[in-house]
């Protein structure tokens, strides 16, 4: 049963709503100034939509110390973000728009990497991994208009050194849990793709070390040597 929201909830998310709008019009000064009294409660109020769309304008018009002080107050909320249906599309702006890389890696890639277990199970956790190798893998498909400007070299190589920061844990991880994530329908895709071969026509190489991925192989190796036991899985994902 869904808890109908209180007086004070209902004006905050309207609020929230006519936040959203402000900045859709408003001159730079003018969202400079917005953006200067909300940077530090971003982590706070972006768990529904108006929020989540507030905390987005924040990190597309922030300046370097803004985007750094909206940054750093996910600290220790990362896994809460991640896994929330709106505040996991704050942290997929993080990852598009802010240049600090080593901010990036120290204040949110280490706690998805020390949480990978808690996070790759979950539905938007999952797409947040997702979304890092889908901008690895293809960096020419988006439809951001901000991010087609950008030189596709920076755009990719700011997501290469997060990735480098998350590939141990992830791929450890992956390889030691191997039956059971290629078995499951949330994760068996992003397995794939994180371990799909490269291709001679590639722009961008996306480098893991080979000791990670002969980990990962070796694990599938062992898995197909196994005796299948039908009804073991809801899905046989392995042919």
């Amino acid at each position: 049963m869904v808890t109908p929201d209180s007086e004070a909830e209902k004006e905050e998310k309207a609020s929230y709503a006519f936040i959203c709008e402000f900045f859709t019009t408003a001159k730079k000064k003018h969202r400079h100034e917005m953006i200067k009294m909300l940077k530090e409660r971003v982590q706070q109020f972006c768990y529904h939509r108006d929020g989540s769309c507030v905390g987005k304008y924040c990190i597309l018009y922030g300046n370097e110390k803004q985007l750094e002080i909206i940054v750093k107050s996910f600290k220790d909320t990362v896994v809460k973000a991640v896994k929330d249906v709106f505040a996991q599309n704050v942290i997929l702006s993080i990852f598009d728009y802010v240049d600090h890389v080593e901010l990036i890696n120290n204040y949110i890639t280490k706690e998805i990497g020390e949480n990978i277990g808690e996070i790759i199970f979950d539905n938007y956790g999952q797409c947040v991994l997702q979304h890092i190798i889908d901008r690895l893998n293809y960096p020419h498909s988006t439809t951001d208009e901000r991010l087609k400007k950008d030189d596709e070299n920076k755009h990719f190589e700011r997501y290469r050194q997060i990735f480098d920061a998350l590939k141990k844990p992830l791929l450890s991880f992956i390889a030691a849990n191997m039956e059971e994530l290629l078995f499951s329908n949330i994760t068996s895709t992003l397995v794939l793709n994180v371990l799909e071969p490269e291709s001679e026509n590639e722009i961008f190489k996306n480098d893991i070390d080979v000791e990670y991925k002969a980990e990962c192989f070796q694990a599938i190796a062992n898995l197909v040597g196994k005796e299948f036991i039908p009804g073991t899985y809801n899905n046989n994902n392995i042919s």
